[in-house]
């Protein structure tokens, strides 16, 4: 198909929220439609207070995305093909934490991204998930390749102060963590 949306086994999709993002990903060609997630317990309890991961930007949201300003979860996006293809595969071996990411990052790279003003998945958390289950130190070397993988597509960036917040907020990021 045209059109690729990924959904972990755990979440569960708004009904109709696929054909809301595919009416936004029509009007605006090329582009990443995207809408909220809920986050929930394991018994899809929404947590309290209410925690809704998402985004108000739109257009070029690459570098938002690499700096950690584009919170907006890969099972809550409806991709064109051509973008995935230009991006290339999803890196599971490369990655223990992230990976989702990475992936969205490089996606964002190739396309502009719309946004559609509604939850549209319904994310569960439990202790059994990979992040979840991730130590701080993987999270730390997952954000730290993602930042070294975006700064080798973009070697014109290095050296510059966007790089310097990129990773000096994963560092902040990673002592929080820690703490």
């Amino acid at each position: 198909g045209a059109f690729v949306r990924y959904v972990d086994a755990g979440d569960v999709v708004e009904p109709g929220s696929t054909a809301r993002l595919l009416d936004v990903a029509r009007r605006h060609p090329g582009a990443l439609a995207y809408g909220a997630t809920l986050l929930c317990d394991e018994a899809l309890v929404p947590l309290a207070p209410r925690q809704v991961a998402s985004s108000d930007l739109e257009g070029d949201v690459s570098r938002a995305c690499m700096q950690g300003g584009f919170d907006v979860y890969v099972v809550s996006i409806l991709f064109p093909r051509a973008a995935l293809e230009r991006s290339g595969p999803w890196e599971e071996r490369a990655f223990a934490v992230s990976g989702d990411w990475d992936y969205v990052l490089r996606a964002a790279e190739h396309a502009p991204a719309r946004r559609l003003d509604e939850v549209v998945t319904r994310y569960r958390r439990h202790p059994r998930s990979l992040t979840k289950a991730a130590d701080v130190a993987a999270g730390g070397a997952a954000a730290r390749l993602v930042l070294d993988r975006y700064f080798a597509r973009h070697p014109e960036l290095r050296g510059t102060p966007l790089e310097r917040r990129a990773y000096v907020r994963v560092h902040a990021d990673r002592a929080l963590a820690h703490a």
